[in-house]
């Protein structure tokens, strides 16, 4: 029996179970998707429900709490806020999850058996919120707008003497971070218990009494002007100065203001009426005078404003009520008052001047007394105030230009030896002779000695200059034999031209150059002008042939030329003529072998190449109007050979030129300048040393067509109508000495 009720109570359990089972499982497959029954959702029931229903069903039902209000407050002000308006956001999304994962989160079984337990249970999952950082900062910032407020301590403000006072006020500042901290603390409670506000509170140093009293004092300063009385007048400090003049500043420590002074601003005040008392005071003036220091002017004193005084007296008269005040003057005294302030430089004067100085050079001498000593005396005042003083110096820029006249009566230029061949020797036509030189600066500083010392007598420092070719030790010159010889000839020349050509020949005859040197033919010729014995020619000026001063003189020139050429000595310089001058082509010359020379632009300049001096000899033969220039030294191991370049770019002269002359006899006519082509050319010089060519030198020459001249006289007339006429009628070619044209004017 007892069995077969164990058997039927445990089919009756198992019945149950599997009953129990069958109802889980039919129950899980119901809920699939859905909340498990009897769950709710910060109080809002949501079992039953897809996770959608229940989203729905809790943003209906939430609104509640994000419209609760949260007091605030600071002393008697209180701000109520929402806390929506705080940031407080609910997430219904997340809300929903959590809840539907109640129950689910366990195995089968477990699952199965929340099916039963849930309803009876009953769970309630809480509400998920967040809080928007953003909206609860805007909060806090506009409390702190309301709040806050800067520290500002009771001031006093000056216009002119309108006195007025700027309230005291305390500083107020809302601690934000731990506003914000307390906020979060509510929002994360849902508390809506009130919160006051964390501010921190600074009181004024300097309250409306403190102001009120320096208020009082400046009105007291400020309530009328001032006159200031001084030797040079009145002047008055009005009120609104006085007022420009005060300092409110806070005691150290204390929060009372202090009315000052301040003095820098009294001396600006002051400053133009400084400027109207101010006397300066002057020095004595000085003069040495035949070696004495003597006074030409007393020295006076000066008045000037106290100033430190003056702001003292100020300060006391506006502290004071004063309603005025005298200025204090100070007399100002010069340093230099008179001759016994400067016995020290009298005596420095006497020492530099009291006896004669003498200059010897050779044979001459020039004596400097007392007088002539004091122009070289300077006096300056050095320092400042009470430290100037005198002093005496000698005066070395003056001393220095007296120097220069002395050498200009002692200087003497050395003179070369003019030389000739004769005879197959050399012979000397005008010795040597040395120059001399004064050291300028050397004879400066010898007089500043002796003026300063008790020697007076100076020997000048005179150097002698010997002279570039002596005449002494002819043998050691090297001069010895030909070495080489240019050519020339002038025939058609009329008398002044010849004049020229044998003037312009004298001046270079004898010449000797130094090994090394370079010989310049306009240095050398000297001026051109009568003075040098030069007479009237014609020469170019501009594009017309002229009469001038020299005209000839470049038959010199082109002769030493091709002396030079032919020596194989380098040409420094040289120049052609405007046009092809028909005087150097005579004797079967090429075109191109001449050279043009006008003081001071263009010149001939050679140099000496050779180890020995070279002499310049210099023969003009009328009879067959030849001019030959020799140059004899030593000859070295070279041979010169002359290569003749084409003629190119040749270009017709222009039509003749006709015209009227009033200074000429009616129907007279007169050829003034002639007719030639231009055209290129050069002339090349080869140099050999044996078989071994050295050198290669070109001599390019352009020259310009050229215009033939005719003067037609009108007797005084006046011109006909069309004073110049231009024909194509053709000229001789004989012309007289020309030269250079344009931008190289030359004889």
């Amino acid at each position: 029996m007892s069995r077969r009720v164990l058997s039927g109570g445990l089919l009756t359990v198992a019945g149950i179970l599997v009953l129990l089972l069958v109802t889980g499982v039919a129950l899980e497959g119901a809920h699939l998707g859905r909340i498990y029954p009897g769950v709710s959702a910060g109080g809002v029931g949501v079992g039953g429900l897809t996770p959608d229903q229940a989203t729905a069903r809790l943003q209906t039902s939430i609104r509640g709490p994000l419209d609760k209000s949260l007091a605030l407050s600071y002393g008697n002000r209180v701000w109520h806020v929402s806390f929506s308006q705080l940031g407080l956001q609910y997430n219904v999304t997340s809300t929903v999850n959590a809840a539907y994962r109640v129950g689910r989160n366990a195995g089968f079984v477990e699952r199965i058996g929340a099916q039963f337990l849930l309803p009876v249970l009953r769970p309630s999952v809480p509400l998920k919120y967040s809080v928007n950082e953003t909206a609860l900062q805007r909060v806090v910032d506009i409390l702190a707008q309301q709040i806050d407020q800067p520290l500002q301590d009771a001031r006093v403000t000056l216009t002119g003497a309108d006195v007025k006072i700027i309230p005291a006020q305390e500083g107020r500042l809302l601690n934000r971070q731990a506003m914000l901290t307390e906020l979060h603390q509510r929002l994360s409670t849902l508390s809506t218990q009130p919160v006051a506000l964390p501010v921190a509170v600074q009181q004024p140093v300097t309250t409306n009494a403190d102001a009120g009293k320096a208020v009082a004092i400046v009105k007291q300063w400020t309530a009328h002007d001032i006159t200031l009385v001084s030797p040079r007048g009145t002047a008055t400090l009005n009120r609104d100065s006085i007022a420009g003049a005060i300092r409110l500043a806070a005691l150290r420590g204390a929060g009372s203001l202090q009315p000052e002074i301040d003095t820098a601003i009294l001396r600006q005040l002051l400053a133009p009426l400084a400027q109207q008392v101010h006397q300066p005071q002057k020095d004595a003036t000085f003069a040495v005078t035949d070696g004495t220091l003597t006074m030409t002017q007393s020295g006076q004193d000066g008045e000037a404003l106290d100033l430190t005084a003056a702001v003292q007296a100020m300060t006391q008269a506006i502290t004071s009520g004063a309603t005025s005040v005298q200025l204090p003057i100070v007399i100002q005294h010069p340093a230099l008052s008179g001759l016994q302030s400067v016995q020290s430089t009298a005596t420095e004067v006497e020492a530099l001047t009291h006896q004669p100085v003498e200059l010897k050079a050779g044979d001459q001498s020039w004596t400097l007394s007392p007088a002539d000593l004091s122009r070289f005396v300077t006096l300056a005042v050095t320092g400042q105030g009470a430290q100037e003083q005198l002093t005496a110096s000698v005066d070395t820029q003056r001393l220095q230009s007296f120097v220069r006249t002395l050498a200009g009566k002692i200087d003497q230029e050395p003179h070369d030896a003019r030389l000739a061949w004769q005879n197959s020797a050399l012979a000397v036509v005008t010795p040597s002779k040395a120059g001399r030189m004064l050291d300028v600066a050397a004879a400066v500083t010898a007089v500043q000695q002796a003026m300063s010392g008790t020697h007076r007598v100076v020997d000048l420092p005179v150097t002698v200059v010997p002279p570039k070719v002596s005449s002494d030790h002819l043998d050691q010159l090297g001069i010895k034999e030909v070495v080489a010889a240019g050519t020339s000839n002038f025939s058609g020349s009329n008398t002044s031209r010849l004049q020229n050509i044998r003037r312009g020949a004298q001046l270079i005859d004898g010449m000797v150059i130094a090994p090394g040197a370079v010989f310049s033919f306009d240095q050398t010729v000297g001026d051109i002008s009568p003075a040098n014995g030069f007479t009237d020619g014609l020469v170019i000026l501009g594009h017309r042939t002229t009469e001038g001063i020299g005209g000839g003189i470049c038959q010199v020139s082109t002769t030493l030329f091709r002396a030079a050429f032919w020596a194989g000595l380098p040409i420094v310089e040289r120049h052609d003529h405007s046009y092809a001058v028909p005087y150097y082509t005579q004797g079967g010359y090429p075109e191109g072998f001449d050279a043009t020379i006008y003081s001071p632009t263009l010149d001939l300049k050679i140099k000496n190449d050779t180890p020995a001096y070279l002499l310049i000899q210099t023969n003009m033969n009328v009879a067959t109007n030849m001019l030959t220039v020799t140059l004899y030294g030593t000859k070295v191991n070279r041979q010169v050979k002359l290569i003749v370049g084409p003629v190119t770019n040749r270009i017709p002269h222009p039509p003749d030129r006709r015209e009227y002359d009033p200074n000429l006899p009616k129907g007279v006519v007169k050829q003034v300048d002639w007719s030639h082509d231009g055209f290129d050319t050069y002339i090349e010089r080869v140099i050999y040393q044996g078989s071994k060519q050295v050198s290669t030198d070109v001599f390019r020459s352009h020259y310009l067509p050229w215009q033939a001249v005719y003067l037609i006289g009108t007797g005084g007339a006046p011109a006909p109508t069309g004073g110049t006429t231009t024909t194509s009628t053709t000229t001789p070619a004989a012309t007289p000495s020309r030269a250079r044209v344009g931008t190289k004017v030359t004889r």
